[in-house]
Order: C-alpha cells, then structure tokens, then sequence
C-alpha cells in the first residue's frame, strides 16, 4: 500500500470482519422457501402452519401482470411469484439470505480492495497537521465527483494551455516553461478576493482595490518580466537590469515547486488497471450462466464505481504539491522578493502595503497584500479557481520579448484582471457539464441494470443509487451559483457529501453480503403501482430467456466502460501533451542571487 492507504487500513480491516461475519452466519436460502411453497402447491407438506386454501385465498400469490415478462418464452403463472405479504409469510420478514463466504470474498476482492486503493490514491495533503482538511478533501471527492472532476478537469485544459504558451524554441524556452509552469500551479490556490478576508475590517473599499492591485500587478510582473528585452537590448544577463533578477528568482521558484510536485503516476495507473480488469471480470461472469443474479448487482456496483478510476486519472495529471503550505509559501516568498524588485529598481511606484522593500523576503515578515491563499486544488473546495484562465486571456496577443514599456502594460492588464476572473469562461460551463455527464452516465448505467433485473421496479439497489446521485448532485448544482463560496455553504454541502460517501459505503457493504437479499428488496416496492409488489425465485439463466436482461446489461456495460474510457483516454492525452512543462531532474543546480 501506499502512505496514504494508511487511512484505509482500518476500513479494509472492518469489511474483512463483516465478510468473516457472513461466512459464519447460519445462511438463509430462498430455494427453501420455494420449495415449501410447491409442496403446499402439491400437497406434500400436509402438516405445513399454512395449508393450500391459505396460500391461494390470503392474497400470497401474485396474479396481476408481470412487467418485461415475454410471453412468448414463459407464461405468466407458470412459475412461481408472491406478493410482499406472502413471501413475510411464507418466507420470513426477517430473513435473508445473505452470501455464501466464497461468494462473499469474491465480491470483495473484485470490487472493495480495487476501490479502496483507487481511495488511497487520491491527493491527501499527508504533511498537513489539520485533520479535518483531509476529511473535508475526501467527502468531496467521493461524495460530490462531479465538483471534484468539474474543479480537476479545467485545472488540467488550464495546464495543457500553459503547456501550449510555453511551446518555444530557442533560448527562451526555458523562461516561457517556467513562467506557465508556476502560473499553472497558483491556479490552484483560491486567489482570494480582499472583501472577503477578514483582516482587512479596517481598509477602505478603495484600499482594498489598490492593494488587490499591487498583488496583480507584482504577480504579472514576477512571471513575465524574465521573458522581456531591454529596449536598449542590453546583455539579459546584466546584474543591472531587473529582467536578471526576476529571471534568477522566476528559475528558483519553478524549480522548487517541480521537485515538490508528486511523482509516482506509472505506479498510480496499476491500480487503475486492477480496477478496469476488475470491471472485465465482472462484465465476463455476469453475461455467464452462473445461475443466479449476484453478478448483475455486481456489474452495477462497477458501473456506480466507473466513475472513480476517471477521477484519479485526473488529479494523476493534476498533480499537487507533496507540501502545499510550503509550495504556498515558496510563491508568496517570491511575490515578495519580485515585489522587491519591482518598486527598487522602477522608481515612482507605490509601494504595496506601504513597507519600503529594500532586503528581500524573511520569515515572519508581514505581508497582507501579497497572499494566494490556501490550496484549493483538485475540488477539495466547492471553489472555481481562475487565475491563471485570467491571465492568459488578458496576455494572449502580448509578445513578451518586444515589451518596452512593460509597468504601463501591467497596469492597463491589471484593471481588467478581477472582471475576467470572475467571468467563467465557456470551457469551465462545458467541462462542468461533462463531469456531471460522466457520474450521470455511471449512477444511471447502475439504475437500469438494478432497475431491470427482475424484479423490475424501483428497489432497493436502484433507489440506493438514485439517492447517491441526488446527494452528490446537490453540490455539483451549487457551484454554478456560486464562484467563491462562502463559509456558511460548509454547512450545506459537507452534511450533503456526508450522505453521498454513507449511501455509496452502504452500496459496497450490501453487495458484498447480500444483506438486500430479503423480502422487503426483493419485492421492490418502491415504485408506482405497475412496477414490483411480487418476488420470484428464478435464477439469472430465466432472466435471461424470459425477461431479455441482457439486452439492459449489454447496453449499461457500453455505455459505462465506454464514457470512462473515453474520460481517462482525455486526461492521459493532456497529460503526455503537458509532461514538458513540469519535467526536471533534482540534480540541477539553483541559480544564485
């Protein structure tokens, strides 16, 4: 296991104990209950508590129509269904019949430990001290995927596109890598807007767009003044000219931030593939004539999970910092020290927060203007982040190289700056629409084949399902109102989320024991009139013929595996187009001051 499986270790050891729980548990088989039906059909159990003229004049047997059966392959009555109220009669309220252990250890190790290591996988910021930031991180991830892959997803297009602006040969290839590279990864701190910060209680409205200002200004600055040219066409390596020293500082930064990004993605992508194979195995053995329908339910527990492996290859691509206080920090260092730069070597400009930058940035030196925030990357807030989608807008026709007059450029830039950034573009409304697509499409593959597999209606399974997707949905549905939540909406989607991870956990459990397996769920009563109310006791083989299942199966399998190929394929495309842009080897030497 990886570190962060850690965390796992003491859900993996409960569901261990469950399985052992079932495999020792007295099993209740509904075969029996059959059999004691016929032999009261048949009069072979005389002395049963329930005689012949009970079982056909108490309302047990079903008689009404039975939804999806064909006709033409099996009449209705020719086998047998009970009513809810019948089977509690015939069959036990309180029983259920719950998997065998070779079953049970099956589903467990096809499903549960492939999910759980795809859990471990995802980003946890394990050198954070604050708990409660790993655990809000992880109801976002696993109860609300569709925010989580809408927030990864657009950080992954804003990474490919900075890996396009840096796209240059020559000399200046590697300031161009540098810049978009460090913009790529502020993009993925929430970048707060000062009215919201509560040590600013004592600043005028207009102070606090000065120093909004001053921090937009210093950040286009420190990332592109390296690549600029002295209008004299001075040497670039003259220790005179500020484009040498936020070269120097612009080069230490990237640096510093690529040996902080997180390696390790071949290792990652195995487990992604023990998942998929997983799903394989489950599609091969449900179409089999295994003779029940465990497998069905099995093939809708990987179609509810195919979402998964899709989120993981995403925050693979998107790679957090192994420290993001400390990356946090390293940025804020260096906001300070371009600052630095900027106000000693262009004189007339105004000093940000009013401190006279004359040394260079120190620990425990205050500076209010100069933040980025706390990191809020890969949807471990419901928070859109769109700096860097601002910046490159604003400098998309700038030709860095022939920038002359480049204070009075920033300056115009930097006025526009905050209009655009809370503008989401068109590509963040399209992106946020295929993640909800994505986990849509997995949620309700899931239904139907829940839905569809006899009894056909509304059960347990299905409206377990539907219920996630509900839950998870909800959050999704708040951050297209919502740019920069505030704190108040904790309180709706973390309860929220809470729900989503309870239901999908629930799912897992279910499916693992069979703990569905009883009249209640059986007799799927949850729907309208025209759907369930009767329970059978035929096997996957009679679906098959009788109920034409396959044809739901096969369609769900398609359309679920094909959507979560389709999404990862996307994301591994961006990844191998984008690799340029944060390769380095550790062994390279820092650029001194």
């Amino acid at each position: 296991m990886s570190p962060s499986s850690t965390q796992f270790a003491p859900l993996t050891v409960l569901l261990v104990v469950l399985v052992l729980a079932v495999a020792t548990e007295a099993r209740y088989e509904f075969a029996t209950c059959k059999s004691r039906i016929e032999g009261i059909l048949n009069g072979t159990v005389p002395n049963d508590t329930i005689s012949r003229d009970d079982l056909l004049g108490k309302n047990y047997l079903w008689h009404h129509p039975i939804r999806g059966l064909d006709t033409s392959v099996v009449k209705n009555g020719s086998f047998i269904t009970v009513t809810y109220e019948g089977c509690k009669a015939l069959c036990g309220a309180d029983k259920t019949g719950l998997n065998a252990s070779y079953t049970a250890f099956a589903i467990f190790t096809t499903w549960v430990l492939p999910a759980v290591a795809l859990f471990s996988n995802l980003p946890y910021e394990s050198l954070s001290t604050l708990k409660r930031k790993t655990v809000e991180a992880f109801t976002n991830w696993i109860g609300s995927p569709q925010a989580a892959l809408a927030n990864t997803m657009f950080n992954v297009l804003i990474i490919r596109t900075c890996q396009q602006r840096s796209d240059k040969k020559g000399e200046m290839a590697q300031e161009y890598r540098d810049a978009f590279y460090v913009l790529s990864c502020v993009n993925q701190y929430e970048y707060p807007s000062y009215e919201r910060k509560p040590w600013n209680r004592y600043w005028t409205r207009q102070e606090r767009e000065n120093r909004q200002i001053v921090r937009d200004q210093v950040l286009l600055y420190g990332l592109f003044r390296p690549l600029s040219k002295d209008a004299e066409d001075r040497r670039v390596h003259d220790p005179d000219t500020d484009i040498s020293a936020t070269r120097v500082l612009l080069f230490n930064l990237a640096f510093q931030l690529r040996m902080l990004r997180r390696r390790g993605v071949y290792p990652q992508f195995i487990n992604i593939i023990w998942f998929l194979v997983a799903f394989i195995i489950s599609l091969v053995t449900a179409f089999a004539d295994l003779g029940d329908n465990t497998t069905a339910h099995s093939l809708a527990l990987g179609l509810l999970l195919s979402w998964l492996p899709v989120l993981v290859t995403m925050m693979i691509v998107d790679r957090n910092p192994s420290a993001s206080t400390r990356a946090g920090v390293l940025i804020e260092r260096w906001l300070y020290d371009a600052n630095h730069v900027l106000r000693s070597r262009h004189t007339g400009m105004q000093c940000a927060d009013g401190m006279t930058y004359t040394t260079r940035w120190r620990p425990g030196l205050g500076q209010l203007d100069l933040v980025i925030g706390s990191f809020v990357g890969q949807g471990r807030r419901l928070r859109y982040c769109g700096i860097a989608n601002a910046i490159l807008e604003i400098t998309e026709k700038v030709k860095f190289h022939e920038d002359d007059n480049i204070l009075k450029q920033y300056h115009s830039r930097v006025v526009n700056l905050h209009d655009i950034l809370v503008r989401r573009p068109l590509s963040w409304w399209t992106i946020w629409l295929a993640a909800e697509f994505m986990v849509s499409m997995s949620a309700w593959m899931a239904f139907m084949v829940s839905f569809r597999t006899p009894t056909v209606g509304l059960g347990c399974r299905s409206l377990m399902a539907m219920l996630w997707w509900i839950f998870s949905t909800l959050p999704w549905i708040f951050q297209a109102f919502l740019q920069e939540p505030p704190r108040w909406t904790l309180w709706i989607t973390i309860p929220l989320n809470t729900m989503s991870v309870i239901f999908l956990f629930m799912i897992m459990l279910f499916q693992v024991t069979n703990g569905l397996n009883n009249c209640l769920c059986k007799a799927t009563i949850f729907g309208t009139s025209s759907y369930g109310g009767y329970l059978d006791f035929e096997n996957a083989q009679f679906y098959k013929s009788a109920f034409h299942v396959v044809r739901y199966w096969a369609c769900a399998a398609a359309f679920g595996l094909a959507t979560s190929i389709i999404f990862i394929g996307w994301g591994l495309r961006q990844w191998s187009k984008s690799s340029a842009l944060w390769s380095a080897a550790e062994d390279a030497e820092m650029v001194a001051d």
